[in-house]
């Protein structure tokens, strides 16, 4: 049986009439992006299909002696354009250098691989001719120049017993990398500290230990006894970790500050404000929890995890809280 329902037109950019899904604002991506970009989907000012002269003078304006180019610029800072006549015949993409391109044209010669363009001015977005020089390899010969056997630094005497800065090789200094080369720790470790403002000389260096070799965090905490994870760099501490993470979430959450968390629970003698069981951490119904108003945000005081539970399930109702104590009341005196 043949299929009687037609087949649905696609989508056509109403701007450029191309074919592209998913449209916006019946508005194909490119088209898209400049409408919101630039109050237009239409190029304002387009490239000529053969870059001339006039055209980039009139992208120019004058400071003084300079040329200052106001188009697109590459990532380096150099003024540069598109290849049109390439965009439009083959859909490739190739930019052009706007200063390599003047300095050949007023000059009437090629610039061979390797040169550079340089500004006398000290601008990068100057194009003014006579502003512009070539430097590089063999510039001004036609052949390259031979190449010399060049000179090499002929290495220290004590190279093998010290390191640049004075430092003896030892066990604990010498470091060798993968790839067989030397390194100095103790320069490594003077090298961070200056960058920390801080003075070597000020400090005794000692070698930090390996990662096995350490047992405990900087706080203190037994990695067996608490356990830790490694992050790609270093060992971090779970207790650690979570007593950080804690503490974020109090200030996020609540507005309170850990030593406000502490405050509150002296206040309340380590107890619920509701059943004054004593707090345990390490028993998860009876651990602190912050209770707070839905409304306003406000913090109410600590209760255990179960009180806490129970107040959020009777949606802080007074009503209903009084309507059970009556029923449990009824129920035992029956």
């Amino acid at each position: 049986m043949e299929n009687l329902i037609p087949p649905k037109p696609p989508s056509v950019c109403k701007n450029c009439g191309k074919v592209y899904r998913p449209l916006r604002r019946k508005l194909c991506q490119p088209c898209y992006r400049r409408q919101a970009k630039y109050g237009n989907p239409v190029y304002k000012e387009r490239a000529p299909l053969v870059l001339t002269a006039e055209w980039i003078l009139s992208q120019c304006k004058q400071e003084g002696s300079c040329l200052l180019w106001r188009g697109n610029i590459s990532k380096e800072g150099n003024p540069q354009t598109t290849d049109r006549e390439l965009w439009e015949s083959e859909g490739k993409q190739r930019q052009i250098l706007i200063h390599r391109w003047m300095f050949e044209r007023h000059q009437g010669v090629r610039l061979r691989r390797g040169q550079h363009v340089t500004r006398t001015c000290g601008n990068k977005l100057c194009v003014f001719p006579a502003h512009l020089s070539a430097r590089g390899p063999f510039a001004d010969e036609d052949t390259p120049p031979p190449r010399s056997a060049g000179t090499r630094r002929a290495p220290r005497p004590d190279a093998k017993e010290r390191c640049a800065n004075g430092h003896a090789w030892t066990e604990e200094t010498l470091y060798i990398d993968p790839k067989g080369r030397w390194s100095c720790r103790r320069c490594q470790a003077e090298s961070r500290m200056r960058s920390q403002g801080i003075n070597p000389a000020s400090r005794q260096w000692k070698r930090r230990k390996p990662r096995e070799a350490v047992q405990k965090c900087s706080k203190g905490h037994v990695y067996t006894e608490v356990g830790f994870y490694f992050n790609g760099e270093t060992r971090v501490c779970r207790k650690c970790f979570s007593e950080k993470e804690c503490a974020r979430w109090l200030r996020v959450l609540y507005g309170m500050s850990i030593e406000e968390f502490e405050a509150r629970l002296i206040e309340q003698g380590m107890r619920c404000a509701i059943c004054k069981e004593e707090f345990d951490p390490d028993i998860h119904d009876r651990k602190p929890v912050v209770d707070h108003d839905h409304k306003t945000g406000c913090v109410r005081g600590l209760l255990c995890h179960k009180c806490n539970l129970a107040l959020g399930h009777f949606g802080d109702d007074v009503n209903r809280l009084l309507s059970a104590v009556e029923y449990l009341r009824k129920q035992d005196q029956s």
